[in-house]
C-alpha cells in the first residue's frame, strides 16, 4: 500500500519533468537532421560513435542548438559507456 501511495505522489512530478521547455524552435533550423533528432526529438547516437567520447582537451561544452554552456571539460570523466560523461553541470545551465 505504501508503494502505491508513493507512486501517486511521485507521478505528477515525473509528468511535469517531461514537458519540453524549448519554446523557440528557431534554434533547430541550423541543425543537421541527425542533430535535430538527438537534441529536439530526444534521440541518441550510437554508443562510441560520437566525436567527443575520447576528447579530454580543456574547454567548455555548449549546446549545439542554442550555444548555452553546459559542462566544463574538468567535470568530464571516462565512464566507458560510449557517451561523454560529466559529474557536474555548469551552475544555472539549462540542464
Amino acid at each position: 500500500m505504501n508503494k502505491l501511495i508513493l507512486l501517486f505522489l511521485l507521478l505528477p512530478g515525473c509528468i511535469f519533468a517531461q514537458v519540453n521547455t524549448v519554446k523557440n524552435r528557431d534554434f533547430f533550423d541550423a541543425l543537421t537532421k541527425e542533430e535535430r533528432e538527438i537534441i529536439a526529438d530526444r534521440g541518441t547516437e550510437r554508443a562510441f560513435s560520437g566525436n567527443y567520447v575520447d576528447l579530454f582537451k580543456a574547454g567548455l561544452y555548449v549546446c549545439r542548438a542554442c550555444n548555452n554552456p553546459l559542462f566544463e571539460s574538468g567535470s568530464k570523466f571516462k565512464s566507458n559507456c560510449g557517451w561523454p560523461s560529466f559529474d557536474d553541470e555548469i551552475k544555472n545551465s539549462l540542464i
